[in-house]
């Protein structure tokens, strides 16, 4: 997976989320007006990905956080 910052106009600028096939995987919600702020809601959501869990549709965690902690 690799996050790609992309120009889409002069003054407009995205970031996707790519798959290592190049699959488009996810995509930035908006537009940014300088490529630092794409670079920092990359780097904002890499921070944020690494604490978040894994939960089925009734809220159980099913990740192996929830393994440990039943342990």
């Amino acid at each position: 997976m690799r996050f790609v910052v992309i120009p889409e106009s002069k003054n407009c600028w995205i970031w996707e989320l790519r798959s290592a096939q190049d699959f488009l995987v996810l995509r930035s919600p908006g537009s940014f007006t300088a490529k630092f702020q794409a670079v920092a809601q990359i780097e904002a959501l890499r921070r944020a990905i690494h604490v978040a869990g894994i939960y089925d549709l009734v809220g159980a965690r099913v990740d192996a956080q929830a393994v440990r902690v039943t342990s």
